[in-house]
């Protein structure tokens, strides 16, 4: 029994975590992405058209959609589905988590430059991948109880 309530409130904390990172991503992107389609010359964000320049991109109006999508709508749904406890929950967390990744790696190997938002969003698609997966565990370490 106190090795099962354990697991339930790190269980808790892991929730409340991957809460915070999935809205502090799901919020920035929608902003940024917004911003990237309302101003495509990135005026908006401050970002120098010059960034684009080793990239398939004329402007920011496509980088915006996909960041909107991708990091945005997605993490807050992946939040919703979380909150509200959907089976396989942890699934969507920690696909944000990949996703995240990705979209960083592929955003430094196309600008040809780091930043430290790219540490911060690093660190936080990584803690969604930890948390995720700590989640699966627990989830499925509590069934077997």
């Amino acid at each position: 029994m106190v090795d099962e309530a354990l697991q339930m409130r790190a269980l808790s904390r892991y929730r409340l975590l991957s809460s915070t990172l999935l809205l502090f991503n799901g919020v920035g992107a929608l902003y940024g992405g917004f911003s990237l389609m309302s101003h495509p010359d990135g005026s908006g964000l401050r970002l120098s058209m010059q960034l684009l320049q080793h990239t398939p991109f004329a402007n920011y109006l496509i980088p915006g959609l996909v960041l909107f999508v991708i990091n945005g709508l997605f993490s807050i749904t992946a939040l919703m589905l979380l909150a509200t406890r959907y089976r396989g929950y942890e699934r969507y967390v920690i696909l944000q988590g990949l996703l995240l990744a990705v979209w960083l790696l592929v955003q430094i190997a196309l600008i040809r430059t780091l930043d430290m938002m790219h540490v911060i969003m690093g660190i936080t698609a990584l803690g969604l991948l930890i948390c995720g997966a700590m989640i699966a565990r627990l989830n499925k370490s509590l069934e077997l109880n």
